[in-house]
């Protein structure tokens, strides 16, 4: 099942001939795009065309980024897209390819007041990470003033994708330890989603799987059979997220990011225990799936064999293990959040919908309680 999901980034020629395609809007972070050897592998056949750079957008991007680049796109209107680096470039690509085809204004589109309707170019997404699966999802990530929003449509799933594991070689430690966390919370996550679907956990199982035995060897030792491994876990992660969405440590992880600039997916690992002990105490009266309380409680069971694990706890003690062996912080205090003043700030930051996704109910109250004793 996983053995086509690794595509050399040498198909994109056959792509592009099979696309009929003249101009190529290049959508490129653009340290990525060296360090990867993407720009080394594509020179040759990107001077057969004409081709439009935007680099203009940061690790998370802005509406302002993607307006500028829908401006770019416009002034020189193109057949394909092409993404190129981690989640904010191939959410970037998304948004200006969709969105320069849109007659509404991109901040209605983002808030919800105005619907996509028209889809635009193809869009091929070449990660140079192993995390996000941004390449196999139909949301794109956005903020409007330190606020996150997730834009959701079928028309946002990219035509293409590319997953070679050559391309995440040279990735930093500190980048292929949170984009890896970033993938095996989104397959937990994935897992116990009041949305899952028999297709959504076996993608979800066979990710958290290869995460779980990769991800310290990966970051510490880095061999190709390691890159291979967290490269699938990874696209495996984006197609299960596709269909059941995240959950709580996600929810909660946007606003440690924005004020404490920790990476994203070490932001998400940092609550996950705690949630993972939260859902494992669902009862009748606070379960949310409406599948019930024992499809929760069989759910959790499930996750505890997958990794090999006996218990909540044992869990919980062999994540924050895999934390500090690949030097992630594990507890809010390390990241700065040490008051309940500074918690309950985040709180308030927290998407909604994605604690609707979680298979046991949270309130306000509720997260206060359970997070003030992770900094007491």
């Amino acid at each position: 099942m996983t053995e086509n999901l690794l595509i050399p980034i040498s198909e994109i020629p056959a792509i592009l001939k099979k696309e009929s395609v003249r101009k190529i809007f290049l959508v490129a972070d653009q340290d990525a795009y060296r360090f990867s050897g993407a720009k080394e592998s594509l020179e040759s056949c990107l001077s057969e065309y004409e081709v439009t750079l935007f680099d203009g957008f940061e690790l998370n991007p802005k509406l302002e980024d993607v307006i500028e680049g829908i401006k770019k796109f416009r002034g020189s209107p193109c057949d394909i897209t092409i993404a190129i680096g981690g989640g904010s470039a191939i959410d970037v690509a998304k948004l200006v390819a969709s969105f320069a085809a849109q007659s509404e204004d991109p901040k209605d589109i983002i808030c919800g007041e105005k619907e996509i309707t028209s889809k635009g170019v193809p869009v091929i997404a070449v990660p140079t990470t192993a995390g996000t699966g941004s390449e196999a999802t139909h949301f794109a990530v956005v903020y409007i003033d330190h606020v996150k929003y997730s834009v959701a449509h079928d028309y946002l799933l990219p035509d293409y994708f590319i997953v070679d594991p050559s391309l995440t070689m040279s990735l930093p430690a500190l980048v292929t330890m949170s984009s890896g966390l970033d993938a095996l919370c989104q397959g937990i996550e994935s897992y116990w989603s009041v949305n899952s679907t028999e297709e959504s956990r076996s993608y979800a199982k066979q990710s958290i799987r290869l995460a779980w035995k990769n991800l310290k060897e990966t970051v510490l030792i880095s061999s190709g059979a390691n890159r291979e491994a967290m490269c699938l876990a990874s696209h495996l992660a984006g197609k299960g997220i596709n269909i059941s969405k995240t959950t709580a440590p996600h929810a909660f992880s946007y606003a440690i990011t924005t004020y404490y600039h920790v990476p994203h997916g070490a932001a998400v690992a940092l609550t996950l225990p705690e949630f993972f002990k939260f859902n494992s105490d669902v009862k009748d009266d606070d379960c949310q799936d409406s599948r019930g309380l024992q499809f929760v409680k069989n759910r959790i069971s499930d996750l505890l064999e997958i990794m090999e694990c006996h218990s909540v706890e044992e869990f919980i003690n062999q994540f924050k293990l895999l934390q500090r062996s690949i030097h992630a912080p594990s507890s809010l205090n390390e990241v700065g959040v040490n008051t309940l003043d500074q918690l309950d700030s985040l709180i308030k930051q927290v998407n909604p919908e994605r604690l609707a996704n979680n298979p046991r109910q949270l309130s306000e109250g509720i997260l206060k309680n359970l997070l003030r004793a992770s900094i007491l």
